[in-house]
């Protein structure tokens, strides 16, 4: 499991990998993986970065001062598309920690868009469990900035000897909507927890095996997230692993959608609450001289709703001619790219609004010929006034 730097004033983003994962107490010929990089669009130069290791033979060491000899240090420095190498430099003992330096041969590095990756191989890990902070140091500057020594840590947890976690995934990547998918995972005896959705969870028996399902059926793409927590000398220890499922047609509840191509429904459409048209819905100020002027985009019905002590002058093109309403509901089939036309004559309030249900590429089926002359009427609304 990959763990993440703390958020500092780093310029690079970092992320350590254990091998074994996770890293368990007295295992001999572990390793660390650094991924180094940067944040989206953001260039970072560097020419130096530090890792320091603790030391010693307590639960916040990695391992002991002897066996710290034996770390051998590496690196990856094949993404670069500028082709700069790096060196890893002989490591030193300071203060309790091992230091290891890794340096590039000549200009400062342009990290852009690639990863760095910086190894510790052949680790013989301490005995006792615990979690150990492994501090990292870059020397680095933005494009145009002044360099600096930036630090941050991350911190690996030593789990107990032989604990293993890890191979969390689910047997199909997709189920149907309303089917149930397993969960599987390689773990030793633990307090495990398995976290869904918003509030769901689900414990299950230490000595209990996988495959694991919900009892509800999904009905769409759901993340897992299963936790095991480790009893040690040192107290609980926690570690967790991820997974996705998704769902085939899944049902959807969602906060905004924008809808930049064809969309198609298949069973009809259902709206609860205000339907806009034009990416228009116009609730006027009440002032004369306020207006709404739009062509339809295709066949379909226009409803106009005016309610306030207001004189509106409406015209729908070829449907319906120029002429002062009253506060009502106004129901027009109206066929493509015809014209409409709401002006506020007079009065001091008025809401209005207009909303346009699209029939795509279909004529309307009412029955009527497109008129030849302008101003002629080819459809009469249906008109729901309040007016007497």
């Amino acid at each position: 499991m990959t763990v993440h730097a703390l958020a500092t004033d780093n310029l690079l983003t970092y992320a350590a990998k254990p091998t074994p994962s996770p890293l368990t107490a007295a295992y001999d010929g572990a390793s660390l993986e650094f991924m180094c990089g940067t944040r989206s669009g953001t260039p970072v130069l560097c020419d130096k970065i530090t890792i320091r290791v603790p030391i010693g033979a307590d639960a916040e060491h990695l391992t002991d001062a002897q066996s710290a000899v034996g770390i051998k240090p590496d690196l990856d420095d094949t993404q670069d598309p500028q082709k700069n190498t790096w060196s890893a430099q002989l490591p030193t003992t300071s203060g309790g920690m091992r230091v290891f330096v890794f340096q590039a041969d000549r200009d400062p590095a342009l990290i852009d868009g690639w990863n760095l990756r910086l190894f510790l191989k052949d680790i013989a890990v301490s005995s006792i469990t615990g979690n150990v902070t492994i501090e990292i140091e870059e020397h680095s500057q933005s494009p145009g900035g002044a360099w600096g020594n930036p630090k941050t840590t991350v911190t690996v947890s030593k789990a107990p000897e032989h604990f293993e976690f890890h191979s969390f995934h689910p047997v199909t990547v997709m189920v149907p909507n309303g089917g149930y998918p397993e969960l599987k995972w390689v773990g030793s005896p633990a307090d495990y927890t398995m976290y869904w959705g918003l509030d769901s969870e689900a414990t299950m028996d230490p000595k209990a095996n996988p495959p694991w399902s919900p009892t509800e059926p999904l009905r769409n793409t759901t993340g897992y997230m299963l936790q095991a927590k480790v009893e040690s000398p040192n107290g609980p220890m926690f570690f967790t692993l991820t997974c996705v499922v998704s769902v085939e047609k899944p049902d959807l509840e969602i906060g905004k959608l924008d809808v930049r191509g064809k969309t198609v429904l298949h069973d009809g459409l259902e709206v609860q609450g205000q339907m806009r048209t034009f990416n228009h819905e116009y609730v006027a100020p009440g002032r004369p001289g306020n207006a709404f002027n739009e062509y339809v985009p295709t066949d379909g019905f226009l409803i106009v709703v005016f309610r306030g002590e207001a004189i509106l002058d409406l015209y729908v093109e070829l449907a319906f001619p120029r002429r002062k309403v009253d506060s009502g509901v106004y129901v027009f089939p109206v066929l493509a790219g015809r014209r409409i036309m709401l002006e506020q004559l007079s009065g001091d309030s008025l809401a209005l609004y207009v909303n346009w249900i699209g029939m795509g590429t279909s004529p309307l089926p009412i029955g009527t010929a497109e008129a030849t002359a302008a101003g002629e009427e080819t459809a009469q609304p249906v008109i729901a006034s309040d007016s007497p």
